[in-house]
């Protein structure tokens, strides 16, 4: 005996959009909250440290991560460098490597330019420009 069943395909496909929406919900919920558990600070012989995930080791390894404060004082020190060596403000100089890294301030260049920054600034000839 064969019966015959009738199967409402739209009615389907809303079922399993929902069900796709749902666990997708699910597994977006599930990465923030890992990542956010993630973002407790530890203390390791009196230093703070971050706990890191995939998530921020992946954009740490792709140098979208900004500046270090030891690479912003090295870049600042430099700017400052640059400036004092060619007679002008520093104010030039900043707003030079500002455009130069499509950036509104140093501080917001990413790391993964840090080496060109300084680059950059040390081979960096105000007269010379055009």
């Amino acid at each position: 005996m064969t019966r015959k069943i009738e199967i409402d395909e739209s009615a389907l496909s809303l079922q399993i959009e929902k069900v796709a929406d749902d666990v997708i919900d699910t597994l977006l919920r599930r990465a923030q909250e890992y990542e956010a558990s993630n973002r407790a600070q530890r203390t390791v012989n009196g230093n703070a440290i971050r706990a890191t995930s995939p998530i921020s080791s992946m954009v740490s390894l792709m140098g979208l991560e900004p500046l270090s404060k030891n690479e912003l004082m090295s870049i600042s020190a430099l700017l400052a460098w640059s400036a004092d060596n060619q007679n002008i403000a520093q104010e030039t100089v900043q707003a030079i490597v500002e455009a130069e890294f499509a950036v509104t301030n140093v501080a917001d260049i990413q790391r993964m330019h840090y080496e060109r920054a300084v680059q950059f600034l040390v081979d960096l000839q105000i007269n010379e420009l055009n």
